[in-house]
């Protein structure tokens, strides 16, 4: 996983052209957009965004963690702040089958073992398929906050 602000993660990510293409999409958006909740595509089904509002979840000691095969995300916070879950996929217990068309696996992580990083307006998290994770609990007490997920395909 890579933590960082928007304008300095070009020089800590790896030379993946997917992931460039991310960032850029990102630094080239306008960070008062009004692109509504939903899919944007920026190279088809190889690198999308997903445009989401929500209110932060208040469990965290017992939060959902989620695992990716076929896509990293690039969680990009626009408006608000969130306690952003991380573990090793190793950590993962109580496992769901994984769902293939949604690129997508649950999971829990004991507490002890699960790493919180904050995340506020113009930081982002870059998580891996090694990274079990659990966006958008609260932070204090639960708040708007308005994301975007980019999704990469891994070549």
């Amino acid at each position: 996983m890579i933590v960082s602000g928007l304008y300095k993660v070009a020089s800590q990510i790896p030379d993946h052209q997917g992931l460039r293409l991310a960032v850029k999409f990102l630094t080239d958006l306008n960070q008062n957009n009004e692109f509504p909740d939903g899919r944007v595509e920026i190279e088809g089904s190889r690198i999308y965004a997903l445009f989401q509002s929500y209110t932060g979840k208040t469990d965290l000691l017992n939060p959902r963690f989620e695992v990716h095969q076929k896509y990293l995300d690039v969680q990009y916070i626009l408006n608000g702040k969130e306690f952003f879950g991380w573990a090793p996929l190793e950590q993962l217990e109580n496992i769901t089958t994984y769902n293939p068309e949604k690129d997508v696996q649950h999971g829990t992580i004991q507490p002890e073992k699960i790493t919180l990083t904050h995340l506020s307006q113009g930081t982002l998290a870059i998580v891996y398929p090694s990274d079990a994770h659990a966006p958008g609990l609260a932070d204090g007490e639960p708040s708007p906050i308005r994301k975007i997920v980019v999704k990469v395909l891994i070549d």
